[in-house]
């Protein structure tokens, strides 16, 4: 009887072993993957655009990780991202979109290349980027460092195509008291506020006409 009890004690010891070897292995391929993440090379082209040693291509973008109240200092943390919007439900590789050689930053949020535009949301954990749908690079141009810009055909805020803006007439209004706020334009038929409509009776007390 005593030596059955040994045997049992035994046999559990030797699984107990092996068990524990397996969970040490587990977590020693999950540790090298993790450092090969964050060790992984990236070498800058220009502006917020990088490669890697296989040629992807991807945009930077910085995530603040702590916003608690009692933390005086935010956690930086970059971020590397190689696919872009191109509607709402399909992205692309930016290998695949993106001219390295052109790729230019036009503004805050915008960038652009010699077939495309793009634009930029910027988020507290990580920014977004999207192709600006039929956007014409050749004539895209910011007005008065806002979010509002115009190519040939369309006016945009913050990249969405301002419905029935006239291109031509469409300007930045100022604002009375001189504080630079770019939220406001109109063109020959509307009034607008960050790219919606709005009366001129809504704004009239603070803008210059």
């Amino acid at each position: 009887m005593e030596n059955s009890k040994k045997i049992v004690i035994q046999i559990i010891y030797i699984f107990t072993l092996f068990f524990l070897a397996g969970c040490f292995k587990e977590n020693s391929v999950k540790n090298k993957e993790s450092k090969d993440r964050n060790t992984q090379n990236y070498f800058h082209i220009k502006d917020i655009l990088y490669r890697d040693g296989d040629n992807n291509l991807y945009f930077r973008t910085t995530a603040y990780n702590d916003f608690s109240d009692n933390n005086e200092k935010m956690l930086k943390t970059y971020l590397y991202i190689n696919e872009i919007g191109i509607n709402d439900t399909t992205s692309v590789k930016l290998k695949s979109i993106v001219d390295t050689t052109s790729f230019k930053k036009v503004s805050y949020i915008y960038y652009k290349d010699k077939n495309n535009v793009f634009v930029e949301y910027p988020m507290a954990y990580g920014s977004s980027f999207f192709v600006i749908e039929n956007a014409d690079s050749k004539t895209f141009e910011i007005l008065n460092h806002s979010y509002y810009a115009k190519d040939k055909i369309n006016c945009y805020y913050r990249g969405k195509i301002i419905s029935g803006a006239d291109n031509k007439s469409f300007r930045i209004l100022s604002q009375k008291d001189g504080n630079g706020n770019t939220s406001y334009a109109k063109d020959n038929k509307k009034y607008y506020k960050e790219g919606y409509t709005i009366s001129y009776q809504e704004i009239k007390d603070f803008v210059t006409n």
